[in-house]
């Protein structure tokens, strides 16, 4: 039996990648088979036909530009990432772990160990690039801090 892509493919005039049902409600629902093979529904709903389309024709182009993730990654905290993270860095030599651990705990989860990954944006990170600096104007900690951020969230990416 064809999956349903193929089956779309071959009615004209029809869409070719995901699917939109129109709700009791009268609201439009959205899903999709995500490339790790689960159908995923949008998780709102669209006042019209035309909007639940707009965000499927959204999430092909993330497939097709290999940037899809799965949206419960994007939910967990950095927090949780953060600690992971260094808890799977065994190539670390002991000096640098604690160098390490001390920048998480002092500096990154106090601030930032609440926020999900997925909310996380430029502005976030400049936020608390300029609270750090102006509370702590000679410190270098802060910029040791956001390298050891960054080394993280590129790995998170």
């Amino acid at each position: 039996m064809a999956n349903d892509s193929t089956r779309n493919r071959r009615r004209k005039g029809r869409r070719t990648f995901g699917a939109t049902r129109q709700l009791p409600s009268g609201r439009w629902q959205a899903s999709y088979l995500a490339p790790d093979g689960t159908r995923r529904k949008a998780e709102q709903t669209f006042a019209e036909a035309a909007d639940a389309s707009a965000w499927l024709h959204g999430i092909e182009s993330k497939i097709s530009a290999g940037d899809w993730r799965p949206p419960e990654l994007a939910k967990e905290t950095f927090g949780a990432y953060g600690k992971r993270w260094l808890a799977h860095r065994l190539d670390l030599r002991p000096r640098t772990r604690e160098l390490y651990a001390t920048l998480w705990r002092l500096w990154l989860e106090p601030e930032l160990g609440a926020v999900e990954l997925g909310s996380m944006t430029t502005e976030t990170w400049r936020a608390w690039h300029h609270k750090m600096m102006t509370d702590h104007p000679k410190s270098t900690q802060p910029a040791k801090a956001y390298r050891l951020a960054r080394a993280m969230l590129n790995q998170a990416v």
